[in-house]
């Protein structure tokens, strides 16, 4: 298992960075390499499955997902299988006196026989994660904005 863990401060309220983030449109603002999130007709976030598109390596990768944890405002967590890789990703949220701190920790399994490079999906994945805390900080103002804009917010 190939683990890769990232951090930042979010200049906003616990409860706002969790609920942009953990929103289905916040996947594709986000994290990166996933292009899509979607819920099957009939199905809830917390009782999936949820499918992923994910690209990867200059291929489309459609992953079955499950949340395994959903505590607002502090902890999500979801299980992504593929035929090529498993993602099981966590984030959590803690208040800080500047807003909050998220951590977000990712650990993926290639599946054995699996036609994708490993050592290159490990060095794409350990590349977008670092970097997705910062993108998450951007998505929330932006979520934010977007939000308070609405009737009735």
């Amino acid at each position: 298992m190939f683990v890769v863990e990232a951090s930042a401060l979010v200049p906003h309220a616990p409860v706002t960075v969790f609920a942009a983030a953990a929103s289905l449109e916040g996947a594709v603002r986000w994290q990166s390499g996933v292009e899509g999130v979607r819920r099957p007709r009939g199905h809830s976030v917390r009782t999936g499955p949820l499918v992923l598109l994910y690209r990867a390596l200059g291929e489309r990768h459609r992953l079955q997902v499950w949340v395994t944890a959903f505590e607002p405002p502090t902890r999500f967590a979801y299980r992504a299988v593929g035929d090529a890789f498993t993602l099981e990703t966590t984030m959590s949220v803690e208040a800080t006196a500047d807003g909050a701190r998220v951590h977000h920790h990712v650990a993926m399994q290639t599946t054995p026989g699996a036609p994708v490079d490993a050592a290159l999906l490990r060095r794409l994945l350990a590349r977008r994660t670092a970097g997705d805390p910062e993108r998450l900080a951007a998505w929330v103002s932006a979520w934010r904005g977007w939000r308070a804009g609405q009737p009735g917010q």
